[in-house]
């Protein structure tokens, strides 16, 4: 378990420094997030993150969604995962200038309907 003073569950504090700006709780706001950070800001969140993926998601598998959010800790774990897999299409799949085009094109999509939990 963790200490009341961490941010993450024990064993994820590497991953602390990037709770403020990648823990975000809307998938609208993920992906705001996305378009209106640097690719630098990715690259680093996602250089950090994806080596630790597995082992976070291992660590939330046998706790139930229900319960995740109870625990600030685990909560803001599953969501730098959300985050992670936001970032990921960026990093994996839409390469730089692909993703450039995406946020430009972003400012003039808006969304009318946000499912606030996922």
């Amino acid at each position: 378990m963790s200490d009341d003073a961490s941010l993450l569950p024990e064993g994820f504090a590497d991953l602390e420094p990037f709770v403020t700006d990648w823990a975000i709780t809307t998938m609208k706001a993920r992906l705001h997030r996305r378009v209106t950070s640097t690719a630098r800001e990715r690259r680093g969140f996602y250089a950090a993150m994806a080596p630790r993926a597995q082992a976070a998601l291992d660590y939330l598998n046998p706790i139930s969604l229900d319960d995740i959010s109870k625990k600030p800790e685990t909560d803001r774990l599953m969501k730098l995962i959300l985050s992670l897999a936001e970032i990921a299409l960026t990093e994996e799949i839409n390469g730089q200038e692909v993703e450039a085009e995406h946020a430009r094109s972003n400012r003039q999509i808006f969304m009318v309907k946000e499912l606030d939990e996922l």
